[in-house]
């Protein structure tokens, strides 16, 4: 692992940082609420990535990730023009895919980021196999506001867990 500071410069480790560090940095420094991203070809959502569409809200946990996700135009890779491109489309989501590329998460932390990407994944794939044998139904905006609050506020582990 490469630890490096906003301007790029290598705190911690040895490694050659990714290609993609200019497009996480940029995110950083022009959304003081990102602290964390995660950027990922994950298989299912890359099948919507590789279609030019975009994942509906088929399922509850659709509003870990902000409701639909949405797709960016195709950028070329490892500057500020992709991370342009993320900011301009993704909205107040936690997710986007990004035509013919992959996906990017963001988060309130690094872990959180981590946590949509997964759970994108997840979303991803049973709506594909959704697809596939039908017309999913889509969750309206109230269902998702109601899910988004429960989840927010009476799911999972409270802050005082250790867990």
């Amino acid at each position: 692992m490469v630890v490096l500071d906003l301007e790029g410069k290598i705190i911690e480790g040895h490694l050659t940082p990714s290609i993609d560090t200019a497009t996480h940095l940029y995110l950083y420094r022009n959304r003081p609420d990102i602290h964390g991203v995660c950027h990922t070809h994950s298989t299912f959502a890359s099948t919507f990535v590789v279609l030019g569409e975009t994942i509906p809200p088929c399922l509850i946990t659709s509003a870990l990730l902000g409701g639909e996700v949405p797709l960016g135009r195709f950028v070329s890779i490892g500057g500020d023009n992709i991370a342009q491109e993320i900011l301009d489309t993704i909205g107040d989501k936690f997710a986007i895919l990004m035509q013919n590329h992959g996906v990017f998460t963001i988060g309130h932390d690094a872990r959180h980021a981590a946590k949509v990407a997964i759970e994108l994944e997840e979303v991803a794939k049973i709506t594909y196999f959704a697809l596939l044998r039908g017309n999913p139904i889509r969750l309206s905006e109230k269902q998702l506001r109601e899910t988004s609050g429960m989840y927010a506020n009476a799911y999972g582990q409270s802050s005082n867990d250790n867990a």
